[in-house]
C-alpha cells in the first residue's frame, strides 16, 4: 500500500514538472515568436526607408538634370 501511493504521488509530480516544462517550452516559443515580428517591423521599415532615399534621389537628379538642360540652353 505504501508503495502505491509513493507511485502516485511520484506520477503527479512527474505530471505537474512535464506541465511546466510545457508552459515553459510555450511561453519561450511565444517571446521568439515576438522578436521575430519585431524584427520583421524594423526590416520592413528599413526597407521603406531605402525606397524612400532612393526615390528621392532619383527627383533630386532629374531635377539637377532638367535645371542643367535649361542652363545649357
Amino acid at each position: 500500500m505504501h508503495k502505491k501511493s509513493r507511485r502516485q504521488w511520484n506520477d503527479k509530480t512527474l505530471k505537474k514538472e512535464e506541465e511546466e516544462e510545457e508552459e515553459e517550452v510555450e511561453e519561450v516559443e511565444e517571446k521568439e515568436k515576438e522578436k521575430e515580428k519585431d524584427l520583421l517591423t524594423c526590416l520592413w521599415g528599413f526597407s521603406s526607408a531605402l525606397a524612400f532615399i532612393a526615390l528621392y534621389r532619383f527627383d533630386v537628379m532629374k531635377y539637377i538634370e532638367a535645371n542643367i538642360a535649361d542652363l545649357s540652353n
